[in-house]
């Protein structure tokens, strides 16, 4: 069964320039309209937001609302179970789909500078993901990567 990983920047520049709005706008509508994951009732997803910290969201169909867990050290293991995490998108849709409508809100504030970006970091992590799950990783990066954080 396929899984899907979305990993969204929410760096100052990329809430600046509307790219997580439109990312996640574009995102939903694929989503809202059975296009993605492509007419397969049986794929996983997770989300993931980063700036200058790893965000985890608990999106479980059985949770009332998306929960987030901010990841601020890189841990040895994830902050939560990955089947709270990678949740089976056809129990989830209604959480995925509040979530993207929210995340731009959500980090509307956001001042961090894209400097800070944990890209880097978030691309090692995804290693805690993968090693359990077979997943296709869409990272949205919005924000040019810096000389000190070419891998």
């Amino acid at each position: 069964m396929p899984s899907y990983i979305l990993a969204f920047d929410v760096t100052h520049y990329s809430i600046s320039s509307e790219f997580l709005a439109q990312s996640c706008k574009i995102i939903h509508q694929l989503f809202e309209n059975n296009e993605f994951p492509y007419k397969d009732t049986e794929a996983k997803i997770c989300i993931l937001t980063y700036d200058t910290m790893i965000h985890y969201y608990a999106i479980k169909g059985s949770n009332k609302q998306p929960k987030m867990i901010v990841g601020a050290d890189l841990p040895s293991s994830l902050p939560l179970p990955l089947e709270e995490i990678l949740c089976d998108f056809s129990d989830a849709k209604s959480n995925v789909l509040s979530l993207l409508e929210t995340l731009p809100k959500c980090f509307s504030s956001n001042s961090l500078p894209d400097k800070s970006s944990c890209l880097i970091d978030l691309i090692k992590n995804m290693e805690l993901i993968l090693k359990d799950a077979n997943a296709k990783v869409v990272i949205l990066q919005a924000a040019q990567l810096h000389q000190e954080q070419a891998i």
